[in-house]
């Protein structure tokens, strides 16, 4: 099981985990087990939005504005 995060930076996905370990320590959990894979790019920006807009695109209605 996983969790995939997308960010425009490597420091901040990087941020994210040190976030994630710090609250998992403070909550008591005794082992934090994590595995990190990275799949960088160039030129990018903003590619988690467009994502989100193309499956909105794909699920829209045709003509849902007359319903």
């Amino acid at each position: 099981m996983g969790t995939q995060i997308e960010t425009e930076t490597l420091s901040e996905v990087l941020a994210l985990i040190d976030q994630a370990n710090t609250l998992l320590e403070r909550l008591g959990t005794q082992r934090i087990y994590i595995v990190a894979k990275f799949d960088t790019r160039e030129c990018l920006s903003g590619r988690p939005f467009r994502k989100i807009e193309s499956v909105q695109t794909k699920f829209r209605v045709p003509d849902a504005d007359r319903l």
